[in-house]
């Protein structure tokens, strides 16, 4: 019976190649078998994907966010610490540790751990915390969040600058591709499994939206997913640095670890971006930001590293994703993003590692990069021009990229256009082994097979 399911989902798919439906209707092949309730969501599904709401050319300017901003660059240098501390807790209090019940741990890093936690809904509904009341995840029952905080080792302190930097920033981002900010706890000290005995201090952490659908690498690893999700999780990510790089008219934020990694995916199939540990915050000057030199020395080194300053250092970020200005510690702009944005973009379009046949190491990746100009290779038939803007984002020469204000326009164009020729997707179709497209048939449900309908 099974088998039979599969040929049948496998015909009906490739009758949807052979012919163009209309862009927002579920075509008459699938609705047939299924209820007018199912088909009615179907279809709204399918609107949803093919007619994302546009963006203002501008993005607003956020006042509170400019006055933050400038705060991280204006503090003085002995008082770093306590700087952050205030922008981070912004006279708050903190969600109480007995409204969150841990569930699951979730990942780690070199410096952090991410552990999943349910927030008592009670909490929610009688906090008075600006934060809460402005996320969208916060309703009154409890809620699943994404608790992120730091490890107990030797950098111990500069560890927790980082994550109150985190915080003060995600404080004031408010949009729909990037993470949202919930508040902040107080995590008890750790426990010694040795001795059982607890060690360390109370640990500042981070409480965020809980995204389920799993990180963005690991839809590329199963490689599960069609071209019309794949332009969409891309637009998605492209928005939400467009709204970093121009919240404010004279201040920008570059990412600069921006990979498939920090981009998770909602239930619904929206990208967010994460982690934003290694931000630093640029001046503008004319179309790109640029750290303030005179600013920097003021500030002076290690401080203006816990600050969050506009001083950049070299090789910052993972190395595959790494623009050769970053890797040589040049004094490079936000285009870094630009340029980890285009490696991230071929990767999504592939469903696979840049570079990945090469066999290169971690490190050989930038080297190769900056000396041999060495850059993925883009199949040959994916549109002209898709494959024209992969090539500016990873230009040699940051001021040869494009903004994200313009790649969101390419890519929103490129759907556009997409929507009415259907052989723009299906030149970006991956070729599947059968075991592939076995675990691809497999999760499609009802709901992915209008998505193969539609490319």
């Amino acid at each position: 019976m099974n088998f039979i399911r599969f040929f049948g989902s496998l015909a009906l798919w490739l009758f949807g190649m052979m012919s163009s439906p209309t862009p927002h209707v579920l075509p008459a092949r699938i609705s047939a078998h299924l209820n007018d309730a199912d088909a009615s969501k179907l279809n709204e599904l399918r609107t949803t994907m093919m007619s994302h709401q546009k963006e203002p050319d501008e993005p607003k300017n956020d006042h509170n966010a400019a006055k933050v901003f400038n705060a991280f660059s204006d503090a003085p240098p002995a008082a770093a610490p306590e700087h952050l501390e205030q922008l981070a807790v912004h006279g708050e209090k903190p969600i109480p540790v007995e409204a969150l019940t841990f569930k699951k741990h979730l990942g780690e890093g070199t410096f952090a751990r991410v552990d999943l936690y349910e927030l008592d809904g009670s909490w929610c509904k009688g906090s008075s915390s600006s934060s809460s009341k402005k996320s969208a995840a916060v309703r009154d029952g409890a809620i699943m969040v994404a608790v992120k905080s730091n490890k107990d080792n030797s950098q111990i302190t500069w560890n927790a600058n980082n994550t109150l930097a985190e915080a003060a920033l995600l404080r004031t981002l408010n949009h729909g591709n990037i993470v949202r900010f919930i508040g902040y706890t107080m995590l008890p000290p750790e426990t010694d499994p040795s001795t059982g005995m607890l060690r360390g201090t109370p640990r500042f952490a981070l409480v965020q939206e809980y995204l389920a659908g799993g990180t963005l690498q690991t839809r590329i690893q199963l490689r599960d997913y069609t071209p019309v999700e794949a332009i969409g999780w891309l637009l998605d990510i492209a928005r939400g640095m467009k709204y970093l790089h121009g919240i404010c008219p004279d201040l920008c934020v570059a990412h600069r670890d921006l990979k498939p990694e920090n981009v998770l995916i909602t239930a619904d199939g929206t990208a967010k971006i994460i982690d934003m540990g290694l931000f630093r915050i640029m001046r503008r000057q004319g179309s790109t930001c640029m750290p303030d030199h005179s600013e920097a020395n003021k500030l002076g080194g290690r401080r203006t590293r816990l600050v969050r300053g506009s001083q950049c250092t070299g090789m910052v970020g993972t190395p595959r994703y790494m623009a050769p200005e970053n890797w040589i510690a040049n004094n490079y702009c936000n285009k870094v993003d630009v340029y980890s944005f285009a490696i991230s973009a071929l990767e999504v379009l592939a469903g696979e590692r840049a570079y990945a046949r090469l066999y290169l190491t971690a490190w050989q990746i930038p080297e190769a990069v900056m000396q041999q100009n060495l850059r993925p290779k883009i199949p040959s038939r994916w549109p002209d021009g898709l494959i024209a803007l992969l090539t500016s984002c990873w230009h040699s020469d940051p001021q040869a990229r494009p903004s994200f204000k313009v790649i969101v326009k390419q890519l929103d164009d490129f759907r556009e256009a997409a929507s009415t020729n259907r052989r723009l997707y299906l030149s970006l179709k991956m070729k599947r082994s059968p075991i592939e497209a076995f675990r691809m048939w497999k999760r499609s449900d009802r709901n992915h097979a209008a998505m193969w309908a539609c490319g």
